[in-house]
């Protein structure tokens, strides 16, 4: 075999060996299942879908339930009903961040019969859902829960979820911030309906978002536009010849900001101050 055709079977090996050593394969730090098991639904009252009347806790609580295809619970929205499987829509977030959502819904349902006879009432339900995500290195990390309120997280009861929430990935209300070790986690969600929220659709969805983000710091001040953001006074006369005669005026003196506190200890605010001004602005006197 010639010279030349041996460098040419042997330099593009050397390439792939080159590549694989200077980019080395890093698994994300986190990972959420997209296998969810869901059993429901269950009638759910208008003013119970947080802390309300949870029929599963006559056996004992969902936490204590294993799935099981064939066995059935009594529903007053289906007679019967057993459990199921969902599938989750999973992603990043963004730099140490992970989210999915979990669409609850059941197709199985007489729900016109149910609209027509007790009216838009009887489209809300409540489920509860189970999953788990994996963490490949200890630490600590926020969970912030779209679409629910109350859950379990490997057993521990938490009710720091949010109803009205439709994009946890803002990551700027609520959250529980814990230190979690390495390894598989269960978290078990009770997802409820509420047509005031989101609205009367046939068949009724819920979609249970879950947003799992590693804590690098621990008093975060949240972002001007985002949720539970900056308040501040509305600016009048805000042309371009008020600014440079300096008749700008601002509708008041005071403002205010939303911090979270993502460590692990009580952290005491005591003095605020401003590092840079865009537009100054002297107060004229009539």
């Amino acid at each position: 075999m010639p010279f030349t055709s041996i460098c040419f079977w042997i330099y593009p090996i050397l390439i792939s060996i080159v590549v694989a050593i200077q980019h080395p394969f890093v698994p994300p730090k986190a990972v959420i299942g997209r296998d969810w098991e869901v059993l429901g639904p269950f009638q759910s009252g208008t003013r119970e879908q947080q802390w309300g009347a949870d029929p599963l806790e006559a056996y004992g609580g969902f936490r204590n339930l294993d799935f099981e295809d064939l066995r059935e619970f009594p529903s007053t929205l289906n007679g019967s009903v057993r459990f199921s499987r969902a599938q989750a829509r999973c992603g990043a977030g963004g730099p140490g961040a992970f989210s999915c959502t979990v669409p609850v819904v059941f197709d199985n349902v007489n729900w016109n019969g149910l609209r027509d006879t007790f009216g838009w009432s009887a489209l809300q339900f409540q489920a509860w859902i189970r999953g788990t995500f994996t963490l490949h290195e200890e630490g600590r990390y926020g969970i912030w829960i779209g679409g629910a309120v109350e859950f379990y997280l490997d057993g521990q009861y938490c009710d720091v979820g949010n109803l009205y929430e439709a994009d946890v990935l803002q990551y700027s209300r609520g959250g529980l911030f814990i230190d979690l070790s390495a390894g598989d986690h269960l978290i078990e969600v009770r997802a409820v309906n509420d047509i005031r929220a989101f609205g009367g659709q046939i068949p009724p969805k819920v979609e249970v978002h879950l947003g799992l983000k590693e804590v690098t710091e621990e008093l975060v001040v949240e972002s001007h536009n985002g949720h539970g953001g900056w308040e501040v006074p509305q600016i009048i006369n805000m042309t371009r010849r008020n600014v440079l005669d300096k008749s700008v005026c601002i509708a008041g003196e005071w403002a205010s900001l939303a911090v979270t506190n993502q460590g692990k200890h009580w952290i005491e605010i005591i003095s605020l101050k401003i590092n840079q001004v865009l537009l100054r602005l002297e107060p004229r006197l009539p």
